[in-house]
Parts: C-alpha cells; structure tokens; sequence
C-alpha cells in the first residue's frame, strides 16, 4: 500500500510540475530579471522601447528628487528641482528658465512656489516639506489645507522624512493625510531605496526615490503645459536610475515589473494599469499620467 501512495504521489507532482513550468517561465522571462539589475543576462522585456533619447516633452519641466546630490550625476533637462540636500529642502531654479517665475513663499505657507506660464493659463505649483516623524505630521497637513483654501487651482508637492522607527503603515497613514489636507505628490525622503508607490484620483504618494548613494533610484518629472482647451495641464513621468546613469531597455522593464505588481498599495490592486511606458529626451520613463490640479481629477 505504502509503495502505491508513493508512486500516485509522484505522479501527482510530475502533473503539477508540467502544469506550471511554462507559466513560471513566461513569468521569468517577463521579469527579464526580477531585480533590474545587469548581472540577470535576460533579454528586455520591452521590444518596443528605443535607447537613445528624444524629444523633451512641451512645457515646463521640474525635477523631483530623493536626494539633490544626484542631480549632480544624473541631472534631467528642467526648468527647476526640488528635493532635500543635507538635511534641507531646497528648490533650484536654471539660470535663465523660461515660464516659470518664483512666488512668494515661507510659513505657515509653502516653503517655495512657482508660478509657470501653461499656455493661455498660468498654473501654480507649490512645494512643502516638513522634517518631522510619521506621526507628527499634522502641522504640515493644516498648513497645506489652509494654502489649498487659499489657492484652491494650486498643485502641491510634499515632502515627508522618512525615519525609523516609523512603520510603512505609519507612514501609508500620514500620506493618506496629506494628501485629504490637499497634496497631490506626496514623496518620503530620507531613505535609501526605492520604495512602493500608491495612486488614487491622480494623486500620487511615492515612499521613497533613492539617494545618490543608492543603486537603484527614481527620479520624478513634472510636465506643466496646456490642454486642448487652452487650460493648464500636469503630468508626471519617472525615471528609473542605476548606479547614476538611466536604466538598459532590459533593466527598464524589469523595473516596471517591480514598480507595477510588487508595490505595497493595498488601495490600488490595479496600480499596473495605471503606468503606461514613455521615451522623451532623457530616455526610458515610466508615465504615470495626469496630476490632479486642486484636488480635481
């Protein structure tokens, strides 16, 4: 008895093997490399993205970064950049940029803002930060609401410094904070790896772009031009960055595998249908789509 148990057992997983081999390796072979790095050999995933590099999207363009010592080795063509550098967050304007004009800032307001010139409109994109924990998030949520009654067409960007001991449910919590108090980025800065993205209504909340120390890192764009309407328009467009230069074709789509199906976004299952694939004048990005503009959709 005991040997035909053993032979229906092994029969039984002989099926099962023949089952799921070939979708384990489809899968493998869509991944082209589960971690995106160089070493995996695999083939791109992704035929249909050139290398090389095209047209710069039309409009303003403004950097979002983890860490601004990056700009240094993988500087994207913009109109200004934000992100944090020893401990501050800092906005940087390029000498001579065309539609864009600083407005005023400070507290208990944004700590910098740009009034950019969207075809017939004028759009206005504000930059918050706050070197608080997780949990002590608050002030900065009031100042963004109160900002967002005052300037209800604005599009804001806040900064959070991510530190331990905070959880990723901690910090999922104060995103969801900032963003109902009016943020339509939300970026966490201060750790060292890329981490997961979530989505809702054209609101957006990165936890973390990497830093220039990081191998793996994000660099976000924000594309301020018109409508067909004549009215503003934001989009946003990620570029994935290894080791200071932009991802291979092969490693570009082995990170839109991870940035799509492994994200930790309980909110969003169907995040994957939320990224298209983009080519402009810095290379391979992934396209998240339009940002709301004061909380509209």
């Amino acid at each position: 008895m005991r040997r035909t148990q053993l032979i229906i057992l092994a029969v039984t997983i002989a099926a099962a093997v023949a089952i799921l081999a070939p979708a384990l390796a489809d899968r493998a072979r869509e991944r082209g490399g589960a971690t995106g790095r160089a070493d995996r050999g695999a083939e791109s995933s992704w035929p249909g993205i050139a290398e090389g590099a095209g047209a710069r999207p039309e409009g303003t363009s403004i950097a979002l970064y983890g860490d601004l010592a990056l700009k240094d080795r993988f500087a994207i063509p913009a109109d200004a950049a934000f992100g944090p550098r020893n401990g501050t967050l800092e906005l940087i304007e390029a000498p001579g940029a065309a539609g864009a004009t600083r407005a005023a800032a400070g507290a208990p307001g944004p700590l910098a803002a740009l009034d950019v010139k969207a075809a017939a409109a004028r759009q206005k994109v504000a930059f918050f930060g706050s070197p608080a924990a997780a949990g002590d998030l608050g002030p900065l949520a009031a100042a963004i609401e109160a900002f967002e009654a005052a300037e209800p067409g604005a599009v804001v960007v806040a900064y959070a410094l991510s530190v331990d001991p905070d959880t990723q449910m901690m910090r999922a919590s104060a995103a969801r904070q900032l963003r109902r108090a009016g943020a339509e980025i939300v970026v966490w800065y201060g750790g060292d790896r890329v981490g997961a993205l979530s989505h809702r209504d054209q609101k957006w909340i990165f936890y973390g772009l990497g830093t220039a120390a990081s191998r793996e890192s994000l660099v976000l764009r924000l594309v301020v031009g018109g409508d067909e309407k004549g009215g503003p328009s934001v989009e946003l467009h990620g570029y994935p960055v290894l080791g200071g230069r932009t991802a291979t074709a092969r490693e570009y789509g082995a990170a839109y595998w991870d940035l799509t199906l492994e994200s930790w976004a309980p909110e969003e299952h169907l995040l994957k249908r939320q990224i298209g694939l983009g080519f402009d004048d810095v290379g391979r990005h992934f396209s998240f789509g339009k940002v709301a503009i004061g909380g509209r959709p």
